[in-house]
């Protein structure tokens, strides 16, 4: 007769559900403690041919294990797994999940609970007897027990501390980001007023190379004016005095009685004007 703890559980695959009663082993058994697990498909048998399954632990002391689920029906969806003796070796609630993996699709469980119960003799040899030596064992046992918890307790307390560690380097590296992109968006900002000055100052120096365009236009129009306006003169002038004697008639009218040629006839007129009034103010006085 066979010694086998079974507890039968069944697991839906499609909602990963996972059915069971209340499930609970022996810390010191060994080779006996076994699940069988049943999957199904909304009900219907899974067919779990080409399929690899595993069972991670979580154990009351926050380690973990993994242990390799056995198919033994594979059309059926029928399995086995016997937890290991290291699996089944702490006191308390132990959470566990299944995944399922094939052809490169993964899928996992829902967890389930089952319990690990220790019995008397589960941290002693059986052929100790209640001596001496028996009492100094269970010191022994407790002062274990006891480092056990430190330890447990300093690396809940590493893990913590690295989680922080891990948050702040996170915040960090955000406000490191967000510096970045408050660089950028300012780099973007000044380019942008560079941007828009050149153009300023481009249509500004358009608008001189206008101007000035135009100014040259007047300024050579009116030359062009004035050019012909001098030519319009010219040709009039000629054409009221003759050819031959304006130059001589122009010279003789320069000249005054005393033979004295002037620069212009308008000096010429104002000397003997001038003469005239002192000769009439010497008469007259």
């Amino acid at each position: 007769m066979s010694l086998d703890r079974n507890y039968n559980i069944k697991v839906d695959i499609r909602t990963g559900a996972v059915f069971f009663n209340q499930i609970k082993y022996y810390a010191n058994d060994i080779n006996v403690n076994n699940l069988i697990i049943k999957f199904t498909d909304s009900g219907d048998d899974f067919n779990l041919t080409g399929s690899t399954i595993v069972c991670n632990i979580r154990k009351p002391n926050d380690l973990k294990s993994m242990e390799q689920v056995n198919i033994v029906d594979a059309i059926n969806g029928i399995c086995e797994l016997q937890f290991s003796p290291v699996t089944i070796n702490v006191e308390g609630t132990c959470k566990a999940e299944f995944i399922i993996s094939r052809d490169g699709d993964i899928t996992t469980t829902d967890t389930f609970r089952f319990k690990v119960l220790r019995s008397i003799d589960s941290e002693i040899d059986g052929s100790i007897v209640d001596t001496d030596n028996y009492h100094v064992l269970v010191k022994l046992i407790d002062t274990v027990r006891d480092l056990d918890t430190d330890v447990r307790i300093n690396e809940k307390t590493r893990q913590d501390n690295e989680q922080v560690r891990i948050d702040q380097e996170q915040a960090r590296q955000r406000s490191i980001a967000n510096m970045q992109n408050t660089v950028n968006s300012k780099v973007t900002e000044v380019n942008s007023a560079k941007d828009n000055m050149i153009s300023g100052v481009n249509e500004k120096l358009a608008e001189v190379d206008t101007a000035k365009n135009t100014m040259v236009n007047d300024v050579t129009n009116k030359i062009n004016e004035t050019n012909a306006t001098i030519d319009s003169f010219e040709n009039r002038f000629n054409a009221l005095a003759p050819d031959q004697a304006t130059n001589a008639e122009v010279q003789l009218a320069r000249t005054d009685a005393e033979g004295v040629t002037h620069n212009s006839l308008y000096e010429r007129l104002l000397k003997a004007e001038t003469q005239g009034m002192i000769y009439w103010e010497t008469v007259e006085g």
